[in-house]
């Protein structure tokens, strides 16, 4: 089964996500930490959120680009509850990979569809292999004076959410920390 919170920054959603995890018939779980810590804000947020997930029963596991190879690394995958942690930070892991750094994915174009497809691909591999997943990710708005990589980021994120969307048996949207 595949589980989608989704929402703005900071409105619950990771804890909401641990909570449906807390909850699955699968009493392994995991956590798929997709963020790249790259300054003193994404180091806060990574310790934050192990300090959230201290004690629950969650192991680990920093995989920023390769998700479907996490199930190698599991006891009994099929008998797990996965957390993939964030589907937004994958979205612009991917882009800046060699492969899709200097490719054109403008919305509506070939490579744009090839990404999007591409990242949703990942998760439904991985939804294959495992028991549950629970994925969560983020929205953004563009915004005036925002520079054409964000707004490339933004328009990705945007297709490959309306994926996820398509291919979740539930969808949590969350506003002011309430699905």
């Amino acid at each position: 089964m595949i589980s989608l919170v989704i929402g703005g920054q900071k409105c619950g959603k990771s804890a909401f996500a641990e909570q449906l995890a807390l909850d699955s018939v699968y009493e392994r779980r995991y956590y798929i930490a997709t963020m790249q810590v790259q300054d003193a804000e994404s180091l806060e947020r990574k310790n934050r959120h192990r300090m959230m997930r201290s004690g629950k029963g969650f192991k680990t596991l920093e995989i920023p680009h390769h998700i479907e190879e996490a199930a190698f690394l599991m006891e009994d995958p099929e008998k797990c509850c996965v957390l993939l942690e964030c589907a937004a930070n994958l979205v612009a892991n991917i882009m800046h990979e060699d492969e899709w750094k200097e490719r054109s994915c403008k919305e509506g174009d070939e490579g744009y569809f090839e990404f999007v497809s591409y990242v949703t691909d990942l998760v439904r591999r991985l939804s294959g292999l495992v028991g549950d997943i629970i994925v969560v990710s983020s929205e953004y708005s563009k915004e005036r004076g925002m520079d054409k990589e964000t707004l490339k980021y933004i328009d990705l994120l945007n297709g490959v959410n309306g994926e996820l969307i398509s291919l979740s048996d539930r969808v949590y949207d969350m506003r002011y920390g309430n699905p």
